[in-house]
């Protein structure tokens, strides 16, 4: 393991990893379920199609977001 200034402990490293398992599988399986129900109904696929924009615009917000503050930070002398 790479050392660091505040060492991981086994348990938090099993509990990450968990987590992400879960996240992923969740997150696949509401996106199938979505899809499927789409299909049925009109207004359920125009909200999908509404909910994924939504999600994209955030993602890419939240990336650019944490790069402004990165640029920033690196400015900033104290």
């Amino acid at each position: 393991m790479a050392s660091s200034k505040s060492k991981l402990t086994e348990e938090l490293l099993r509990e990450s990893i968990i987590a992400r398992l879960i996240g992923h599988l969740f997150n696949k399986r509401i996106t199938k379920t979505l899809n499927l129900l789409s299909k049925e109904s009109p207004a359920l696929q125009k909200a999908n199609k509404r909910y994924k924009k939504a999600s994209e615009e955030l993602g890419n917000a939240l990336s650019d977001a944490a790069k402004h503050r990165l640029k920033r930070k690196d400015r900033e002398m104290y």
